[in-house]
């Protein structure tokens, strides 16, 4: 094979036979005879070759696991390269890649044990097919649960118009007890989000999925996922369960917080071509939230569900933990507030006693005057303090907190 360049090749097929299509811009290694080609990153994978009757056999128990439709091929995923799914596109971070020439993709584990048919509780009046190639190609095609715009390998329903992405068809509900023998009646619970949630868990254990209110990942082996099919949320319980008003609460006791829902993944659309879309800090006004914000009360960066002030003369955002929490305060003569104790490093703040940054964890802030102190700027800070979740006194100290003795300081 020859290592031609797409721009200026006369090949007129610029597909990768193992992948997919090829920036026009980047090389690739061509076979004249065969009009097969490769992207150097999948140039450099290998079929694995048993050597052994033990290696035999875990291939032949791999083998067994595989239900896509044609056949594939075993590849080590020990390369320098980052392979994304091209089901799921999620990165691929097991052993082994399995290539299919006939579809021109590389799958995962999870993916590449999907067949080409589904029965699933989400939809039980018919069953769902496997679309590799499908044809949707604008961001008005979205999964019918996550509510994201659908790319790689779905699930579809021709009749019904309903379609799951490989991540959500790995949900399943959990049903109303173990020993239920009823087929797709599953759980349905009413927390403070205002639709009714299904419980699912996670089938397969391959898949990386983020809440839509905290961002953060649901574990892999014990997280339940709530799902609201009207929002197309996917929650944790205690996200799903945060309340829908937040009154008296230490970052604003002037109005009561409102929580905005916001999902941004649906915000996303793969078939633009133009620049990422960069999501505006919100400020200002509720209507206008989309999904980035800066907290008011901790300073730090946040994305996903928000507490808003809707007050004309506030409108300041707060993120989905500082109004529910319920801090340590303590008094100072140097300011007539009690100052509440923030156990995360602040963006961008400065000490109003020293005019230095505070770029250390902890620090105090009286969030309605916007006064911030070091814990070593705090004149007559007693040298213990008990606290109600801690059952030994906690000592000041004027070095930085770390995780462990060894941990750098920057």
């Amino acid at each position: 094979m020859m290592l031609p360049n797409a721009a200026s090749s006369s090949v007129v097929s610029f597909k990768c036979n193992a992948c997919g299509p090829i920036p026009r811009s980047s090389n690739y290694f061509h076979c004249y005879d065969c009009g097969f080609n490769l992207d150097p990153c999948c140039a450099s994978l290998k079929p694995t070759k048993p050597r052994n009757v033990q290696d035999r056999q875990i291939q032949t128990q791999i083998q067994s696991l595989l239900r896509h439709p044609h056949p594939l091929i075993i590849c080590e995923n020990k390369t320098i390269f980052n392979f994304p799914c091209s089901a799921c596109r999620q990165p691929i971070n097991g052993n082994w890649i399995c290539v299919c020439l006939e579809c021109n993709c590389l799958l995962g584990e999870s993916c590449a044990q999907w067949p080409s048919q589904i029965d699933h509780p989400l939809h039980p009046q018919h069953p769902l097919t496997l679309l590799v190639h499908h044809h949707f190609d604008s961001a008005s095609n979205r999964c019918s649960a996550c509510g994201k715009v659908l790319v790689g390998f779905t699930f579809h329903c021709s009749h019904c118009n309903f379609s799951l992405d490989p991540c959500c068809a790995s949900l399943i509900p959990l049903p109303f007890s173990q020993n239920s023998q009823v087929q797709f009646q599953f759980q349905i619970q009413q927390l403070s989000h205002p639709h009714p949630l299904i419980p699912c868990e996670m089938m397969k254990k391959g898949y990386t999925i983020t809440c839509d209110a905290c961002q953060l990942h649901f574990e892999k082996d014990s997280s339940v996922v709530y799902l609201c099919l009207e929002c197309k949320f996917l929650l944790h319980k205690s996200c799903a369960d945060l309340p829908l008003k937040v009154k008296h609460s230490f970052c604003h006791q002037q109005h009561a917080l409102t929580l905005i829902e916001y999902s941004i993944r649906q915000l996303e659309d793969p078939f633009v071509k133009e620049k990422p879309y960069i999501r505006p800090i919100s400020s200002g006004k509720a209507h206008e939230f989309k999904g980035e914000l800066k907290c008011h009360a901790c300073t730090n960066y946040a994305s996903g569900f928000a507490y808003v002030c809707c007050n004309p003369k506030c409108g300041i955002f707060f993120d989905i933990r500082c109004p529910v929490s319920k801090p340590w305060f303590i008094k100072s003569e140097i300011h007539q507030h009690p100052l509440p104790f923030f156990n995360d490093r602040p963006s961008w703040l400065y000490c109003t006693v020293c005019n230095r940054m505070i770029n250390i964890t902890p620090f105090f802030r009286c969030v309605e005057c916007e006064f911030n102190l070091h814990p070593y700027c705090v004149p007559k800070l007693p040298p213990t303090a008990k606290d109600k979740i801690h059952r030994h006194p906690l000592t000041l100290t004027d070095s930085p907190m770390r995780d462990y003795p060894d941990e750098d300081v920057y």
